[in-house]
């Protein structure tokens, strides 16, 4: 059975964006409460692991600068809907996780706005890698093609 853990600098991240106020609130709280339905969804779960799976809530994505590095990071983005309209839209922000497979437990690392660039120097980006390094996490080879553009289960 899968767990879901939100780590604490993720946590604060979180806590950020709702203090923000305005629609900083506003996504703060709906991406709290994605996850609070997340820790609860098994079959949501267990897609977290799937490149480009998309459903009516959210897709997954490697992070795949960090994949090419040799860590197992993902990235989910939400959808907004209007009923009104029929639309829905991405949200912006991405929770940025990794995947702790020894005891079956996605960790979320950090929330950020959909605009960040993934730059490996910049601050966001050290401190997701330093969470990473301090959680231990699992580390893989990575070989000539690593499954880019694949679909495939990790």
């Amino acid at each position: 059975m899968f767990r879901l853990i939100i780590q604490k600098p993720a946590a604060e991240d979180l806590v950020k964006l709702v203090n923000s106020g305005g629609a900083g609130k506003v996504y703060g709280t709906r991406i709290a409460a994605f996850l609070q339905e997340l820790k609860g969804r098994q079959d949501w779960l267990a897609e977290l692991l799937s490149r480009k799976f998309q459903n009516e809530e959210f897709n997954v994505d490697k992070y795949v600068e960090f994949w090419d590095a040799g860590l197992d990071m993902w990235r989910l983005a939400l959808f907004e809907f209007d009923f009104t309209r029929h639309k829905k839209w991405q949200m912006p922000y991405r929770i940025l996780y990794a995947y702790d497979q020894p005891c079956l437990t996605f960790r979320i690392l950090g929330i950020v706005s959909r605009d960040f660039n993934y730059e490996p120097d910049h601050e966001f980006t050290q401190r997701i890698r330093r969470t990473y390094d301090e959680l231990a996490l699992p580390k893989h080879r990575v070989g000539a093609n690593h499954g880019r553009t694949s679909n495939k289960r990790h």
